[in-house]
């Protein structure tokens, strides 16, 4: 939800490092990723699928509560904690509905069962970039963040429901297959061993020998992953961090970035008011208007892709009880002094500036969905034809790495419009979450697939870490110029397809198993998919 929300929390939080801390939310969300896939599986195998649903759908409304009150008070470090407190729920809620979906369908159901999961997660991603900005700009930034906290209640409700749903229905299976899917999401998870046979009569004694043999096994296991592990694992490694913090990233920027090249422009600097010391719109306005001339004579015709010009300099001291300050006086206005928020500006001085920018979030709300909408209805298609049936792996993340470097140089060198680059968006997003995970069992030697889905997922949370860091940094260093960023991308994009180009080379060494798909070791230990057409869903 943040991510939609760039321009509207920019007016309610403190300014003071604005970009630096907005990006923080994303990075101190990712960074329990780091770690708990490595303890995920084991937290589910232990306490079951339907505890783990509720009692991490519970720290995850936590987490929604602690930001929304930051928002509400305008504190930054409550804010940033709440995120913290819900990213430690996310990777292991992951595991735990994988987990426990596994144990409800057969095999046959699983694919569609777990694919279905996924489409709700993006339809809910899509909703929030339409329905977010749309309750922000009415009711505020903090209502909208209590609004996602009620979701997630709702969500706890469910969980309550799911739990004892599953205690009077489910089956007995459960205990046979509870993991089966939590084992390409959790290290820990490849690290049990079909010898230990638990005694009901004993239970407690022989949990804690598991522990403490899976403790001393870690360190062991580990070890012989990275001897099984192949050139071309590790180049797959490094690509993931890139396809998806890519991905990611530009998802964080988004909205600032298409407000600021298309949709919400700033107006040519020739372009002023009749009278530039008087409110431009609203009932403080001039009775005959403030039009707006060029400096080089005639008139500014400006289209609704542009900022409304506001006035260069106010001198407003007397004050009305829904105005938010006493007095109004600025000698260099600029759009940063201006708090929609605030009814002196929404209403009396500079209304069209208000609704228009309202408005101009909306719609990148609207655009912001394109790539997930795209993704929803190519992902499965491009799993079962390109990489189920075909085998084109390294192809497929070939050709995301060539998109990703087309979409970002349109953005860069043109000011077409957005459609075009946000479709190639999500088409490089669909091709590469659909080559990249199941390309992992057939660069390892052994029976250590479901540890190499766990090592890649800690490293994929590394860059998602890193990477909301590094674009603050860009964006602040460059004079807040989103274009810069956007520089910074096509970087990412060309080392992107460089290790693609690396990745082919050295499978054509060692069979061309990821360019044909054909690897008769690694097809007999390949683990369940866990989505439909051979999607795995990790964000």
């Amino acid at each position: 939800m943040p991510a939609s929300l760039h321009r509207q929390l920019k007016e309610v939080m403190p300014r003071d490092g604005f970009e630096t801390k907005f990006q923080l939310q994303f990075t101190l969300t990712s960074v329990p990723g780091i770690v708990l896939p490595l303890f995920a599986g084991a937290f589910v195998d232990r306490f079951g699928g339907r505890l783990c649903l509720l009692v991490l759908s519970v720290v995850s409304l936590i987490g929604q509560i602690v930001a929304s009150v930051g928002v509400q008070i305008k504190g930054w470090p409550l804010l940033l904690a709440g995120r913290f407190i819900y990213g430690l729920a996310f990777q292991p809620l992951f595991a735990a509905e994988q987990a426990f979906l596994t144990s409800w369908f057969e095999e046959k159901q699983l694919g569609l069962a777990l694919g279905l999961s996924c489409t709700a997660s993006y339809v809910g991603q899509f909703l929030s970039f339409i329905v977010s900005p749309k309750l922000s700009n009415e009711k505020g930034a903090a209502f909208s963040y209590w609004v996602s906290a009620m979701v997630m209640a709702v969500s706890v409700l469910s969980s309550v429901a799911i739990f004892h749903i599953d205690m009077m229905h489910a089956p007995d299976i459960r205990g046979r297959n509870q993991l089966r899917c939590s084992r390409v999401v959790a290290i820990d998870q490849s690290f049990q061993n079909e010898d230990v046979e638990r005694n009901n009569d004993n239970l407690s004694g022989e949990l804690d020998h598991n522990s403490v043999r899976r403790r001393h096994t870690v360190r062991r296991q580990v070890l012989e992953l990275l001897q099984k592990t192949t050139p071309s694992y590790w180049l797959l490694c490094c690509l993931c961090i890139l396809a998806y913090s890519i991905s990611g990233g530009f998802l964080v920027v988004a909205s600032g970035f298409m407000l600021e090249r298309n949709l919400f422009k700033s107006p040519p600097k020739h372009c002023v008011l009749q009278h530039p010391s008087q409110c431009s719109s609203g009932y403080l306005a001039p009775e005959g208007g403030n039009s707006i001339y060029d400096l080089a004579g005639g008139t500014c015709h400006l289209s609704s892709d542009y900022a409304p010009v506001i006035p260069h300099l106010l001198n407003i001291t007397k004050s009305k009880l829904s105005w938010q300050e006493s007095q109004y006086v600025f000698e260099d206005l600029t759009a940063s002094d201006i708090d929609c928020t605030d009814t002196f500006w929404e209403e009396a001085c500079t209304s069209n500036y208000c609704s228009r920018r309202d408005a101009a979030t909306i719609r990148a709300g609207f655009y912001m969905s394109i790539p997930l909408l795209v993704t929803v209805a190519t992902s499965a298609l491009f799993g079962y034809f390109m990489v189920d049936k075909m085998g084109w792996h390294a192809q497929l993340i070939t050709v995301a790495s060539i998109l990703r470097i087309i979409e970002h140089t349109l953005f860069a060198i043109t000011d077409s419009r957005l459609i075009l680059p946000l479709i190639l968006d999500g088409f490089a997003y669909s091709m590469a979450a659909s080559s990249l995970w199941p390309a992992v069992p057939l660069t390892i030697k052994g029976e250590e697939a479901g540890s190499a889905f766990g090592l890649m997922t800690c490293i994929q949370s590394i860059g998602d870490t890193v990477f909301p860091v590094i674009i603050s940094l860009i964006y602040t260093l460059s004079g807040e110029l989103y274009k810069a960023v956007v520089v910074y991308f096509i970087a990412c994009s060309l080392i992107y397809f460089w290790l693609s180009i690396m990745l082919i080379y050295t499978d054509k060494k060692n069979g061309s198993a990821l360019l044909t798909g054909s690897n008769d070791e690694s097809n007999s230990r390949q683990p369940q998919r866990c989505c439909v057409g051979g999607i795995y869903c990790f964000h």
